[in-house]
């Protein structure tokens, strides 16, 4: 048998396909790491103050320590708002106030009968695409 490169060439491939063909890759045998469970607990007026893993006294949070003590916590996750709902906007569509346009909860007299329908926010663009935060966490493989 007389070698040319066209068998040569020929050889090597049968040689590798050979090695190769019992064995399984490195993607196969690579486990995909487990991933971090989250919990957002989102409390309105709650001070840093307020909870027992944070030396609270007057208040007995043990679930909340016991979270905090088992997982992350973020000292400096400020509201981007002084009140509810411009804040929870905030969180699902991943933008600022002043992008959503969320900016109170309703009207001051919202105690009257005719205001206590729900009216929805002059944007309402932005508060009905699909959560930002919903979406990230859909990406990254989290059931949501």
């Amino acid at each position: 048998m007389q070698l040319n490169t066209q068998n040569v060439v020929i050889l090597l491939l049968g040689l590798c396909f050979l090695g190769s063909a019992g064995e399984k890759s490195v993607l196969e045998n690579r486990s995909e790491p487990a991933k971090p469970k989250i919990v957002l607990i989102y409390i309105d007026d709650l001070g840093w103050a307020d909870v027992g893993f944070n030396g609270s006294s007057y208040y007995e949070t043990p679930n909340i320590d016991q979270l905090a003590n088992q997982g992350i916590i973020f000292p400096q996750a400020y509201a981007n708002a002084p009140n509810c709902a411009p804040s929870r906007a905030s969180v699902m569509t991943g933008q600022y106030t002043p992008r959503h346009k969320v900016y109170t909860v309703g009207t001051s007299e919202r105690g009257q009968e005719e205001d206590r329908r729900m009216i929805p926010v002059p944007n309402t663009e932005s508060t009905t695409r699909p959560c930002a935060t919903d979406g990230s966490l859909r990406y990254a493989g989290h059931p949501v």
